[in-house]
Formats: structure tokens, C-alpha cells, sequence
């Protein structure tokens, strides 16, 4: 298992049409989001127009969850969708995506071979989870963890790693317990991305 702790320094962070976006982790690491090749895509953005149209990205699943503010994400052809912090919305890119309101969100992309699981830990000080990987045969398992509020204490093959808001833990070919537990006497609210590509690539 091959874990690292990336910060601001390690993030890419652009503008798209609503206003801006920040690259947390792109696989394969020489991919390029700009030329559409990887594999999948974790990212946080600001949407600061009252109104927006996402960038088209056919054949590319999307994973969206607001950390702050509040969307109404109206996707062509269905029936509107309101998301208030850390509910979640799962659809493609192919199809015109309108976004109301102004909100800091977190994102996920996945092609075809990869599926993303995206969910919340949240945790009262001194109460300790276990996360359990299990290896599987054929499949890629990656960790991340991405601490949103409060400092979060992450224990692994690696070591104990102290993890602050914005800092986010990678571990590839990642299989064994992660044990989490909250910093001090602020709760803990983590997000938890569990991403499996096939074939191992």
C-alpha cells in the first residue's frame, strides 16, 4: 500500500464557467483533466454565479456533494434536483447540467472501469472508527480521506498521520483496517472516497 498526505501545494486550481475548481487527485497521475485522459477525478469547486451550466463531458460519471450553500441541479430531460450540505447527486456528463444557487461543492469523475463510492464520517471527540479494505482480485482498491471540519487522526499500514481541513490522504493498492478518530475536542466530519479500477490499471 503506497500512502501520501497531499496540501494546497499539491492541488491544481482553475476556472470553469461559475467560477472556480481545484484538482485534488487525477489518475493516472500523467493524465490531464484538460485533454479529458484519466481514469477518474476528485476535485472541490466554488460555484459563485447564481446560475451555471457545467462543462460537457460525455461519457464521464459525476459524483457531487455540497460542503456549503445550497444547489438545485436541474439535469436535461429530468426533474430538478435540490441539494442541501453533504447530500449527493450521482449523473452523467453527456447530457446539458444547470446549477442554481452559490455553493463550495465536492466532486468526483469516473470513466468506464472505475466506480466511486463517496460518504461522511462524521465523529464525536474520542470515539475511534475501523475501516476495514479487503483486498480484491482483478481490482485496484484507492483510498481517500478528506477531513472538511475538525482535525482528524488517521491510522494505517503507514503509520498515524494527522490529517487538518483540506489536507487529503491517498492510499493506492490500499487493502487492511484505517482507523479514524477526531483531534482534540472539535467533532469530526471526513469525507470517505472509495475508488475501484478494474483490470488494475
Amino acid at each position: 500500500m503506497n500512502v501520501s498526505v497531499l496540501g494546497c501545494e499539491d492541488y491544481k486550481t482553475s476556472f470553469w464557467s461559475g467560477g472556480t475548481t481545484t484538482e485534488l487527485y487525477l489518475w493516472p497521475k500523467d493524465g490531464s483533466y484538460a485533454e479529458r485522459d484519466f481514469l477518474f477525478r476528485l476535485s472541490t469547486a466554488s460555484v459563485e454565479q447564481e446560475e451555471s451550466t457545467f462543462t460537457h463531458l460525455p461519457g464521464i460519471k459525476r459524483i457531487l456533494m455540497p460542503l456549503t450553500g445550497e444547489m438545485v441541479l436541474v439535469h436535461e430531460g429530468e426533474a430538478s434536483r435540490t441539494l442541501k450540505p453533504y447530500r449527493q447527486d450521482v449523473f452523467m456528463g453527456d447530457h446539458k447540467t444547470v446549477s442554481r444557487g452559490k455553493a463550495r461543492d465536492f466532486g468526483i469523475m469516473t470513466r468506464p472501469g472505475c466506480e466511486a463510492f463517496l460518504s461522511v464520517i462524521e465523529l464525536e471527540p474520542g470515539i475511534r472508527k475501523k475501516i476495514y479494505v479487503a483486498p480484491s482480485a482483478g481490482v485496484r482498491r484507492m483510498e481517500f480521506f478528506f477531513p472538511v471540519q475538525g482535525r482528524a487522526k488517521l491510522g494505517c499500514g503507514a503509520g498515524e498521520m494527522l490529517l487538518a481541513p483540506g489536507m487529503l490522504l491517498a492510499a493506492e493498492d490500499a487493502e487492511g483496517t484505517f482507523t479514524a478518530v477526531p483531534e482534540g475536542q472539535e467533532a469530526l466530519r471526513m469525507l470517505w472516497v472509495s475508488v475501484r479500477v478494474n483490470g488494475r490499471a
